[in-house]
């Protein structure tokens, strides 16, 4: 089935559905970037943007793959992409907004070509019998089943081979005892027979013992192969007796793989915008007079466009999955699992990180200090970093280190691949969406980054 499915073609309807996605989210970055960020709202069009370049994006994934999930995902988005248009449309104001800048004519080709491609889409994706006998591929076979389907293979197959060792053995051993049975029959048959009654029972307990030895030092070693699998991950020697922060699983993909590449691209959107959110948060303890600081209520970029990302942000957290975690690990093992030093020594290669990152980004996007201005603070160095938000940042980072991202880690790697690939998708092409709309602008010379 698979193999004539992957010789059969998509066909002219699909290929077609696929570029007009493609230009659904053109279109939605066209948008993004002729539209003032001062003039988009949070409203009900903030989510026909999340739903349909979402939608949009994923189909496409999923139609490459020709996944099974094609259909049902394809139906439902688009219903959805349909129900929020309208609605944005008679109630958000949307048609007014487009009708102030396009003729009639226009807005009307546009409307027939968007609703009326969305409708036969959902019709085609439901009830096609091409659509049906194209979109039967599982979807997005387990990442991890692999690499660990393939470990528990071999433990199971070594396992196998000890217990039939154990088996042959004491084969070996009962036949001895019957041969020695046999020949002390011929001299005292009572006496020897009791004697190798006794000599069989610890024959047997004997092999029983070595069998059950082998198998649990063989269950023994497997998990020690785990560990040092793990540790080498991280170009870790490793030591049987030094305790790791984590021993139960690994949760940490194998670098430059598909999960890997993925979990990292999560990372920076996520931690890009939230980021944002948490330097309103350090403003706030400004206002109260927590820590030192100017602040200004105007600044739109940071009180109004919650949802702009700081990408330095999110460079950070990509460091620390990529550096600072397995150097904490490192340490940690270094140190024979001395948690307190350990924890001191990390917090002061974060502080040092952290440092590094918030001074390159002042030379490079804050040269006229035009977003911050620390000379007037002690302890600062050129006016780009000061000592109290350097302290700050590094607990931040910690925080991160130590706990975010293990469980950020393990969440995402007990997550079916359908369902963290379908995430990362649409929070990419929504991601990129928020980046055209506060970074990039078409100018009367050109494109305006910044």
């Amino acid at each position: 089935m698979s193999e004539a499915v992957g010789k059969k073609g998509l066909g002219a309807i699909v290929r077609v559905i696929e570029v007009y996605f493609v230009l659904v989210m053109a279109t939605i970055l066209g948008y993004a970037l002729l539209k003032p960020a001062s003039g988009f709202e949070y409203d009900i069009t903030l989510l026909r943007v999340v739903i349909t370049m979402a939608a949009a994006a994923r189909s496409v994934w999923l139609i490459e793959k020709r996944s099974d999930a094609t259909r049902r995902y394809v139906v439902v988005s688009m219903c959805a992409v349909i129900v929020v248009s309208v609605l944005d449309m008679v109630f958000g104001g949307e048609y007014e907004r487009i009708s102030q800048v396009v003729t009639m004519p226009v807005l009307i080709a546009g409307g027939v070509l968007y609703f009326g491609g969305s409708v036969f889409i959902v019709g085609y994706f439901a009830f096609s019998q091409h659509a049906k006998e194209l979109f039967v591929m599982p979807d997005d076979a387990d990442e991890h089943a692999g690499a660990k389907g393939s470990t528990g293979a071999e433990r199971v197959a070594g396992a196998a081979k000890v217990a039939e060792a154990a088996s042959a053995l004491g084969t070996e051993i009962a036949a001895g005892a019957a041969s020695v049975a046999s020949a002390a029959s011929a001299t005292s048959a009572a006496t020897a027979a009791s004697a190798m009654g006794v000599a069989s029972a610890a024959s047997a307990a004997g092999a029983a013992g070595a069998a059950g030895t082998a198998v649990v030092k063989s269950a023994a070693s497997s998990a020690s192969a785990t560990k040092v699998a793990r540790a080498r991950q991280f170009g870790v020697r490793h030591s049987p007796v030094q305790p790791t922060s984590d021993t139960q699983e690994d949760i940490y993909e194998k670098p430059f793989t598909w999960p890997w590449f993925r979990n990292l691209g999560l990372y920076y959107c996520a931690f890009s915008i939230m980021g944002h959110w948490a330097e309103i948060g350090f403003c706030w303890l400004i206002v109260l007079g927590v820590v030192m600081g100017d602040y200004d209520f105007t600044h739109a970029q940071l009180w109004d466009w919650w949802l702009c990302p700081y990408p330095a942000e999110g460079i950070a957290v990509v460091l620390i999955a990529l550096l600072l975690f397995p150097f904490k690990e490192w340490v940690l093992k270094k140190t024979g699992g001395r948690v307190w030093l350990t924890l001191i020594i990390s917090f002061l290669v974060n502080m040092l990180v952290c440092a590094r990152i918030d001074f390159t980004t002042g030379i490079t996007a804050n040269a006229n200090f035009e977003l911050w201005d620390y000379r007037d603070l002690p302890f600062n160095f050129m006016g780009q970093i000061v000592l109290q938000n350097t302290l700050v940042y590094s607990v931040a980072a910690t925080f991160i280190v130590w706990v975010v991202y293990p469980l950020m880690a393990k969440w995402l790697h007990r997550m079916k691949p359908r369902y963290a690939n379908g995430l990362f998708i649409g929070f990419v092409a929504f991601y990129l969406f928020l980046e055209v709309l506060y970074y990039v602008h078409l100018g009367p010379t050109g494109f305006v980054f910044g």
